[in-house]
């Protein structure tokens, strides 16, 4: 069977300490990061406003002051609300940064059970207990250890790791996985994730939903229940969504004329690309291109 490729599976931090702090930045435009999955952990945090969260079959908004932590290999994805504030970021860390091979009772006991798959970790930390807050006040002080990089950071960034895992343990703050291989949420997860994959294959192409259903060898009709569900997206606004955002990285890294980034990315109507990524981005691509030329990226990495 043909792999699936793993979308932003990119190396997070550095060989030798595999971790990386990226903020997240929406201010009245309406926005999505895509259906992804990856091998490493990741955490999301609100700082201001709300932004939506979505992993798996779980469809909630996250609040100021709250967290969701992702294990890998989970579908998941972000959404911008349109005309509302969502500032926020994002932690990604490889689980063996925590790997405590010198305590072989720790690693077999704990770690492997709640980072290897057996278990997931709750997803969502409003911070309704003591405990919850403890485990998010770890979350923003990795953040604010990035941002200070004091000597030795690393030592702490690693210990506030292992207290999240310690809160989870302590107060039962995780549940069997329910993508173990051969389960219903495991099929229909790498069913999924063969879609998202044709998308990011096929998104300079013109894609039908039938071209979708396909893949999955599902009638149009129910195909399109069955992604809608999952996505709270229909597919057409997914892949809007998809090429738009394609369409922002090449406005951003090259000089491309807007024409040529239309059609690279999926749209043969010039004027209707215009059209989408006005109304998604609250800004004209030309207009874009300049603003960005002055301000930071949507997701940046932290120094």
């Amino acid at each position: 069977m043909k792999n699936i490729r793993r979308r932003f599976e990119q190396p997070h931090g550095t060989p030798d300490f595999p971790v990386r702090v990226f903020s997240l930045n929406s201010i009245g435009v309406e926005g999505v990061t895509f259906c992804n999955w990856h091998s490493d952990h990741e955490i999301i945090y609100v700082e201001k406003g709300e932004i939506e969260f979505h992993v798996d079959s779980l469809h909630t908004t996250l609040y100021e002051g709250q967290c969701a932590i992702v294990d890998g290999e989970r579908i998941h994805h972000l959404r911008y609300k349109n005309r509302s504030i969502g500032l926020g970021y994002i932690i990604w860390f490889d689980p063996g940064i925590v790997n405590l091979s010198g305590s072989e009772r720790c690693q077999k006991q704990y770690i492997s059970p709640l980072l290897g798959g057996k278990y997931q970790i709750q997803e969502v930390f409003t911070g309704a207990t003591e405990a919850e807050q403890r485990i998010i006040n770890s979350v923003t002080s990795i953040h604010d250890l990035f941002a200070e990089q004091t000597p030795g950071f690393e030592l702490k960034v690693v210990a506030e790791l292992l207290s999240i895992l310690y809160e989870a343990v302590a107060n039962h703050y995780y549940h069997p996985s329910l993508g173990m291989p051969a389960t219903p949420a495991y099929e229909q997860s790498e069913r999924l994730k063969r879609v998202f994959t044709y998308i990011d294959e096929h998104y300079s192409e013109r894609i039908y939903v039938s071209d979708l259903a396909n893949v999955l060898s599902m009638s149009t009709d129910n195909f399109f229940k069955y992604f809608k569900e999952f996505t709270q997206m229909t597919p057409t606004e997914y892949i809007n969504h998809y090429r738009i955002g394609q369409a922002e990285n090449l406005l951003k890294t090259t000089d491309l004329p807007v024409t040529d980034i239309s059609l690279s990315t999926g749209f043969d109507n010039v004027s209707y690309f215009i059209k989408t990524f006005k109304k998604l981005m609250g800004i004209t691509p030309n207009r874009y291109r300049k603003a960005n030329e002055m301000t930071e990226p949507l997701e940046e990495e932290l120094p």
